[in-house]
This record gives C-alpha cells, structure tokens and sequence, in this order.
C-alpha cells in the first residue's frame, strides 16, 4: 500500500505541482520571476522554523507536513526556472545555449550536495546535522530571493528605459 502512496507523492511533484507552479506564474503574478521569487522566501521562512522548532514537542507528522510545504514550493518553481529566458531579453538565435549553460549551472548542485550533506550528517551528532543541513538550504534559498529580485528589478529597469 505505502509503495502506491510514495508512487502518487512522485506524480504529484512532478508534474502537479508543476502545473500548480506555471499557473500561479501566469495567473497571479503575470510574471515567471516574480514567482520563484515568492516561492524561495515562503520556502526560507519555512526551512528556518523547521530548523530551530522544538522536535521534542512536535509529532511527526508536523515534520511531514512541513517537508511536504518545503517541497511543494521547490517542485512548483520548477515549472518556471526557464520562463524569465524571454523576460530578460535573451535573443531567440542564443537561447539553448543560455539553457544549456543554466542548466549546467542550476543542477550543477546536485551532483555534490548529497555528498556535501551526508558528510554533514556523518561528523555531527543528533540533530545538530540536520539543523547544519537546513541552514545551508535557508542560505541556498535566501539567495534565490536575492537573485530573484535582482532579476526582476532589471526587468522592471529595462522595460521602463523602453517606454
């Protein structure tokens, strides 16, 4: 029964929440970088009381219910990583290269921060690991705030130097 359940989990994240993602993009922020924007401090907000609650007093289905909010932001940003390519003005002859090298450099995390993480865990006792782990993930998701409002101030500058 629960390998169904982890089954619906994976469909979900793939690709409901991914639509989740591009209709909020489209619908309520009219702009693919404002979202991620929004769905990067939602998730540093949420990785920072996940960090420092008191685990002693929260069930565990408080921990499930937080991680799954962590990874319903991530999954529906996914949807829109390569949406701002047109709103920053990246000409159409260029475009799969600046994909190419952003994705290379987006996933580029992924092939060493399992490793960088599980050495975490593995030299710090108890909960002091995990908490090191979420810190580094509040940090990751900070930047994205930064780098998403950068981007969209860029845009808003461009777009008011064209009028």
């Amino acid at each position: 029964m629960y390998f169904r359940l982890i089954g619906v989990y994976g469909i979900i994240n793939q690709y409901g929440l991914k639509m989740v993602g591009g209709l909020l993009s489209d619908k309520l922020f009219h702009s693919p970088t404002k979202y991620p924007r929004i769905g990067y401090l939602i998730t540093a907000v949420v990785l920072i009381a996940f960090t420092w609650m008191p685990y002693q007093t929260f069930g565990i289905w408080a921990g499930i219910i937080i991680s799954l909010a962590i990874s319903a932001c991530v999954y529906s940003m996914r949807a829109v990583f390569f949406a701002p390519m047109d709103e920053v003005d990246v000409p159409r002859e260029i475009t799969g290269s600046a994909m190419s090298m952003a994705s290379f450099i987006g996933y580029l995390p992924g092939t060493f921060m399992y490793a960088v993480y599980g050495s975490i865990l593995d030299s710090h006792q108890c909960i002091d690991g995990y908490q090191i782990v979420f810190t580094v993930m509040t940090v990751f998701a900070i930047l994205g705030v930064l780098l998403s409002t950068y981007i969209t101030h860029r845009i808003k500058a461009a777009h008011t130097l064209a009028k």
